[in-house]
């Protein structure tokens, strides 16, 4: 059993390797495209008929029929903005969001004030 996991574990990291998706591009996306992962962000990860119930859920202007979910799901999926875990009915979804990049900011702020700081100290006389 623990092989199945390694493999899950191992599928996973190559799956999160990949560039997610970033908020410019959940923006730049077609509406049935940011529907479907605004409707998976609200529940972190869904299930094949879960999603197929929300969709259906939709007002009539908004909702996708089955075979335009498919598509769209096969899109997001080719993008790696989209990870399938699973097979068949047992088929989960999770948006792969791209990690943010560490700010230097702080650190750089930090460092210039200390030098500030060591530039006004008084020179210590050095005692005989």
């Amino acid at each position: 059993m623990s092989g199945l996991f390694e493999e899950l574990h191992r599928k996973l990291e190559s799956d999160t390797g990949k560039r997610g998706i970033s908020a410019w591009d959940l923006a730049q996306l077609p509406a049935g495209q940011r529907r479907v992962i605004r409707l998976i962000l609200r529940e972190v990860q869904m299930a094949y008929p879960e999603l197929c119930r929300a969709t259906a859920a939709l007002p009539a202007e908004q909702r996708l029929e089955q075979g335009e979910l498919d598509e769209v799901l096969t899109r997001l999926q080719e993008k790696a903005w989209l990870i399938r875990l699973g097979q068949e009915e047992l088929t989960t979804y999770r948006v792969n969001l791209r990690r943010k990049s560490g700010s230097r900011l702080a650190s750089s702020i930090w460092e210039r004030l200390g030098r500030q700081i060591d530039a006004r100290k008084p020179a210590t006389r050095q005692q005989e």
